[in-house]
C-alpha cells in the first residue's frame, strides 16, 4: 500500500478546484454586486421615512440638504453608501420633493449605475379651523339672510399635484 499521492494526482485536484472556482466567482461578483444595490435602496427608502417622520412632526418642509437635521431623533446615524460614500441629498422645494442620491459604484455624479429616489411626502393636513360667522353650528355658504358666510381654512403640508 502507498502512503502518498504522486505529483499527477496533486495537479488533477488543484485544476478541478481552479475550475471550480473560475466557475464560482463571477456568480459570486454578481450576488455582492446585488446585494450592495440593494443595500443602497434600502437605505434610500429609511431615509425617506425620515423625512416622512421629521415632516409630519415638525410641521415644516425637509430642505436640509446635508441630512444633519436627521440625525438623532429621526435616524441613530445617517447611513453611508455601500461604497463608502455619503448619501447626497438635493436642494429641495414645495413643489418637487428632496431627492437623496448614491452615486453607485463608480462614485461619479450623474451616471448610469446612479441610485436615486425622489421622496415626496404625502399631502396631509396640517390644520384647519372653521369660523362660523352666523354661529349656528353649521357649515353654511353665503345667502341672503347671511351675506358673510362661513369660513373653513385648510392647511396642507405642501401644495397639492395639478393631477
Amino acid at each position: 500500500m502507498r502512503k502518498s499521492f504522486s505529483l499527477i494526482e496533486l495537479l488533477i485536484v488543484v485544476t478541478i478546484i481552479a475550475v471550480l472556482t473560475g466557475t464560482a466567482l463571477p456568480f459570486v461578483e454578481e450576488y455582492l454586486r446585488m446585494s450592495r444595490v440593494s443595500k443602497a435602496k434600502n437605505d434610500l427608502d429609511e431615509i425617506s421615512r425620515a423625512i416622512n417622520a421629521f415632516e409630519a412632526s415638525t410641521g415644516l418642509f425637509y430642505t436640509d440638504t446635508t441630512g444633519n437635521v436627521l440625525r438623532g431623533r429621526f435616524l441613530q446615524r445617517l447611513p453611508v453608501d455601500p461604497w463608502g460614500k455619503q448619501y447626497d441629498f438635493a436642494s429641495a422645494t414645495e413643489d418637487a420633493g428632496c431627492t437623496v442620491r448614491s452615486y453607485g459604484p463608480d462614485k461619479k455624479v450623474a451616471t448610469e449605475d446612479d441610485i436615486i429616489v425622489q421622496y415626496k411626502g404625502p399631502l396631509a393636513v396640517v390644520s384647519a379651523r372653521w369660523i362660523d360667522v352666523n354661529e349656528d353650528g353649521e357649515c353654511s355658504t353665503y345667502s341672503i339672510q347671511y351675506p358673510a358666510s362661513d369660513t373653513l381654512m385648510v392647511r396642507f403640508n405642501r401644495k397639492p399635484d395639478n393631477t
